[in-house]
C-alpha cells in the first residue's frame, strides 16, 4: 500500500489534468489561490506545466485522467499530517476538503468503547494500521471509476506524486523534532521524482500553531 504522502504541489499539478470543470480545495494547499482552480486558470496552468515538460507527457496525463469519471477516496498530506483529506471527484466537479483525525492521531479515549482491544469497532479500526509502521492508519486510498481506464498508468501518475525517499526522510526528522499535534506546512520545493526513492527533490516545513457499473480502479 501507499503508506506515504502525497507532495502538495505534485498532486495539485495531477488534478489539474482531470476533467472537472468546477474544483474547490479547503486550504490544503495555503499558497494556492482559490481563484485559480478555476476551469481558465486550469487550463492555462496545464499548458504552462505541458511546455515545462513536453507536450507528449502532458496529453499523456490529460489521455489517462480523462477517461475517470468518478473518484473517492482518503488522502494524506504533509501540510497536514494529523487529519485525513476526502477526495471527492464526480464528472466535472471537484473536492478535497478536511476529514478529521486519523485514528492513529486521535487520543484512545476518543475511540470506540475507549480503544478497548476486544471491540469489534477498535479490531477493525487496527485492521487499517500499518503493523510495524509509525505512522498508523495513515495512507492513500481512493477508488477510481471510468471507462477504458489504465490501472498502471493511473497508479503511476499518483505514485509520482507521492514524497520521494528523500522528502520523507526529512518530513519525518521534522515531524520529531515538533510536538505531536504540530500542524506542518510545505512552503517550498515541490522537487522531482517518482516517489520511490529516486528523486532528488526537497521540501521546506514549517510548523503551524493552527490548525457503480462502470469499473472501479483501486489505488492504496
Amino acid at each position: 500500500g501507499r503508506r506515504r504522502p502525497f507532495h502538495p504541489e505534485r498532486l495539485q499539478r495531477l488534478i489539474q489534468y482531470l476533467p472537472v470543470k468546477h474544483a474547490q480545495r479547503d486550504s490544503w494547499i495555503d499558497h494556492a489561490a482559490a481563484d485559480s482552480w478555476h476551469l481558465d486558470k486550469l487550463v492555462q496552468q496545464v499548458e504552462a506545466a505541458e511546455a515545462e515538460e513536453g507536450a507528449r507527457q502532458g496529453k499523456n496525463e490529460m489521455r489517462l485522467l480523462h477517461a475517470v469519471i468518478r473518484s473517492k477516496g482518503f488522502v494524506w498530506l504533509p501540510s497536514n499530517h494529523q487529519s485525513a483529506n476526502y477526495w471527492s471527484h464526480a464528472g466535472a466537479h471537484f473536492a478535497l476538503s478536511p476529514l478529521g483525525r486519523w485514528w492513529a492521531a486521535s487520543p484512545k479515549p476518543s475511540w470506540p468503547e475507549s480503544g478497548a482491544e476486544e471491540n469489534e469497532e477498535v479490531q477493525k479500526i487496527m485492521a487499517e494500521f500499518d503493523i510495524g509502521g509509525r505512522w498508523g492508519d495513515r495512507r492513500q486510498e481512493l477508488v477510481f471509476i471510468g471507462i477504458g481506464m489504465d490501472q498502471a498508468g493511473i497508479e503511476g501518475l499518483l505514485d509520482g506524486a507521492l514524497l520521494t525517499d528523500d522528502e520523507m526522510a526529512e518530513f519525518e526528522r521534522f515531524v520529531d523534532a515538533k510536538l505531536p499535534d504540530d500542524h506542518v506546512a510545505v512552503v517550498a520545493g515541490p522537487g522531482t521524482g517518482t516517489g520511490t526513492g529516486t528523486g532528488t527533490g526537497r521540501l521546506r516545513l514549517e510548523a503551524l500553531t493552527s490548525v457503480s457499473d462502470t469499473p472501479a480502479t483501486p489505488y492504496n
